[in-house]
C-alpha cells in the first residue's frame, strides 16, 4: 500500500502544516490546538482506563491531549510521521516520547493502555480507514481502550472539506467518517460508545466569538461552556473501543 499519496497527505505536507509561524506561536501560546476538545478528552480518557502504564498518541497533533496524559501514565508514546510535527508537539509535552514514523509500520511487542487519535482517520479513504481503525486496536492491550475522535457530519462541513483550497492546506478529508467508522465497529460486534463532543455551533460571529471565550475561561478557570448546548449535535464524535479480546 503506497502510503504517500493524494488521499494521505505527505511528510512533507505535514511538515509545511506544522512549520507555519502562525501555528507555532498559537501552539506555543497555548491557543491553538482544541485546547478544549483534547481537555475533554483527557478527561474522558482518565475515567475510562483501567491501567495507567502506557499511552500512545496516533498523530501528534498540538501536543495538548499527551502533555495531560503524562501526569495520568507513566509512559506517554507520540507517533507522527512528520519530525515538524513531533518537534512542536514534544516541546508542548517534553515528558512525552516522540517516535517519528508512518503508523502502518509502527509495532511495539509492549502494547497500550490506551491507544487514541485525534483528528487523523478522517484523512483517509477505505479500505485504508479500517487498517488504520484496526491498527489502533492492534497497539492496545487485551484489556485496554481505543478512543478515536473526528469531526461530525454535516452538509457544511462535507461541502467545505472539497474546496481546493481546504484540501491544499488539510489533504484528503472524508466528511462521512463518523457513519464510516459506526458502521465498521457494528459489523465487526465490537463493544464501543460513541459520545458526541464540541457542541457550541461553528458558524456566525457570535457563536465564533463564544468559541473564543471558551478557550480562554477554559485554561484558565476549568469552564466550558459546551455544558449550555447539551441538547444538542456535536461537531466532532469521539468513539471509545472497549478492547476485550485480541482482534489480530
Amino acid at each position: 500500500m503506497n502510503k504517500e499519496t493524494a488521499d494521505n497527505p505527505s511528510r512533507t505536507h505535514w511538515d509545511r502544516h506544522y512549520h507555519s509561524p502562525m501555528r507555532i506561536m498559537g501552539t506555543r501560546l497555548g491557543i491553538q490546538g482544541n485546547i478544549v476538545l483534547n481537555g475533554v478528552i483527557a478527561d474522558f480518557i482518565r475515567k475510562n482506563t483501567s491501567r495507567c502504564d502506557r499511552f500512545l498518541e496516533i498523530g501528534a497533533g498540538s501536543g495538548v491531549l499527551s502533555r495531560k496524559m503524562t501526569g495520568h501514565f507513566k509512559e506517554c508514546v507520540l507517533l507522527d510521521k512528520s519530525q515538524e510535527a513531533l518537534n512542536l508537539a514534544h516541546a508542548v509535552a517534553p515528558k512525552s516520547k516522540p517516535v517519528c514514523c508512518d503508523v502502518f509500520d509502527y509495532d511495539e511487542s509492549a502494547k497500550f493502555d490506551a491507544v487514541v487519535s485525534v483528528g487523523l482517520v478522517e484523512h483517509f479513504r477505505q479500505p485504508q480507514m479500517e487498517q488504520l481503525i484496526l491498527k489502533h486496536m492492534h497497539l492496545a492491550r487485551d484489556h485496554g481502550a481505543v478512543f478515536i475522535c473526528v469531526p461530525s457530519y454535516s452538509p457544511r462541513r462535507e461541502a467545505r472539506v472539497q474546496k481546493p483550497a481546504v484540501i491544499q492546506k488539510y489533504g484528503f478529508q472524508d466528511a462521512h467518517c463518523e457513519f464510516k467508522i459506526d458502521a465498521m465497529l457494528n459489523g465487526r460486534r465490537l463493544d464501543f460508545r460513541k459520545i458526541e463532543l464540541s457542541k457550541i455551533p461553528a458558524n456566525g460571529i457570535l457563536y465564533r466569538g463564544l468559541a473564543y471565550l471558551n478557550i480562554l475561561l477554559y485554561r484558565f478557570l476549568g469552564i466550558n461552556l459546551d455544558c449550555f448546548f447539551q441538547k444538542r449535535h456535536g461537531r466532532h464524535v469521539l468513539f471509545l473501543i472497549k478492547k476485550d479480546q485480541p482482534q489480530d
